[in-house]
């Protein structure tokens, strides 16, 4: 294990206390006030967001000229163009725990001309307070079926793909992110049918990500999410004079058992 500032994972609470030796640190609160500024700039904040209840948070900021809040990936509030001080606003549901933001503002100044600048973000009517969430990554692995099926015979191949991913903990609060894959056989396989018939299957490429799905888990000791698996394979069937040489691409939720990390709190 080592020490890391960890970045856009979001941290959903458990539920038994932990001891831990993650850090949360307060940054500074992501505003500009109002003034007059007539230099052309940028800038650029993230962090986490605390959220204490599950429900619906609607996030507002007053933007001089652009900007936008972009909260797990989605742009909330987003305001393009040249706009005098303007307060836009737009809500998302998040579950109670901390969450990735990332804040931009833009000033688009026109040389020789009086110019403003101002960008101060709310979340419910309060001032956004960012943090930073600091501790220890424990690697945690599993493995996903990759079946290749080709048309000559029932012949297929099986690889299983090693999965690895991190847990990361503050306190009562963690999540398991940043999967990517392990080494596997990407060796050519010819197969061979009951009549003589036979077909070359080649990997091409394998990537992984976490499915959208939510895994049901009673068990409050243990930290479970589902991983998807997508490849590309090259098949030669032989027996196909005309189109001899095809590319398949497939993913793990229609063609195989998608894989799921599980971590058990001591």
């Amino acid at each position: 294990m080592s020490n890391n500032t960890i970045i856009k994972a979001d941290f959903l609470p458990i539920s038994i206390n932990q001891d831990s030796t993650y850090d949360i640190v307060t940054k500074e609160a992501p505003s500009i006030p109002w003034q007059y500024n007539e230099s052309a700039n940028s800038h650029d904040w993230e962090g986490y967001i605390r959220v204490f209840n599950d429900g619906t948070y609607t996030f507002s900021a007053q933007i001089d000229d652009a900007g936008y809040i972009e909260v797990k990936g989605q742009k909330v509030v987003n305001l393009t163009g040249d706009n005098a001080s303007t307060t836009e606003e737009g809500s998302v549901f998040l579950e109670a725990g901390y969450h990735y933001v990332h804040l931009h503002h833009e000033n688009h100044a026109i040389e020789g001309m009086p110019n403003a600048e101002t960008f101060i973000p709310m979340m419910d009517g309060s001032q956004i307070q960012l943090f930073e969430i600091r501790g220890n990554v424990v690697t945690i692995n599993t493995s996903a079926k990759l079946t290749v099926r080709c048309g000559v015979s029932p012949l297929a191949l099986n690889r299983d793909i090693p999965l690895l991913a991190d847990v990361v903990r503050s306190g009562n609060f963690a999540t398991i992110a940043n999967i990517r894959l392990g080494e596997y056989d990407s060796t050519p396989v010819t197969l061979a049918g009951n009549n003589g018939e036979f077909a070359q299957i080649s990997i091409l490429s394998v990537s992984a990500s976490f499915s959208t799905e939510t895994v049901d888990n009673s068990d409050y000791n243990t930290l479970t999410r589902r991983a998807r698996l997508y490849w590309t394979a090259r098949i030669v069937d032989e027996l196909d004079t005309e189109q001899p040489d095809r590319e398949v691409s497939w993913d793990t939720g229609r063609n195989n058992t998608d894989a799921t990390f599980s971590y058990v709190y001591a």
